[in-house]
């Protein structure tokens, strides 16, 4: 089956939802999947009643996975920078951190925002 522009509903990062027909049932399913290089990985399948609950679920999917993986680059690039005893907090006080992990610190905070995992403030570190 071919896809247009138009059946992806959402993107976040490496990772987007789809919507495709569900013949059988007359209705549209939503996927989330996960680029992974020269293609992508069904990573969730939401094929409710109610279209649009599935979409809306299909959409959190999709942000709460970004913001995992966001969150564990983040943690991987602190331990890479500061061992396996890192605490963010202890290196960010110092003004320590190295601008990939105030990089993919951003990254992270604004996949949480858009998940709603983390609140709307101000990053720690200013743009």
């Amino acid at each position: 089956m071919s896809y247009t522009e138009d059946d992806i509903m959402h993107e976040n990062g490496a990772f987007w939802v789809l919507r495709e027909r569900n013949r059988k049932r007359g209705r549209f399913d939503f996927f989330t999947y996960e680029n992974v290089g020269t293609h992508s990985v069904r990573r969730g399948t939401f094929a409710l009643a109610d279209e649009a609950d599935s979409l809306r679920r299909a959409i959190k999917d999709c942000d709460s996975r970004a913001f995992t993986a966001a969150d564990d680059a983040w943690g991987a690039e602190l331990v890479k920078a500061y061992g396996k005893a890192a605490c963010n907090a202890r290196y960010d006080a110092r003004g320590t951190a190295t601008d990939r992990l105030k990089s993919l610190y951003r990254v992270r905070e604004e996949a949480g925002r858009a998940c709603g995992l983390l609140a709307d403030v101000t990053s720690r570190y200013a743009a």
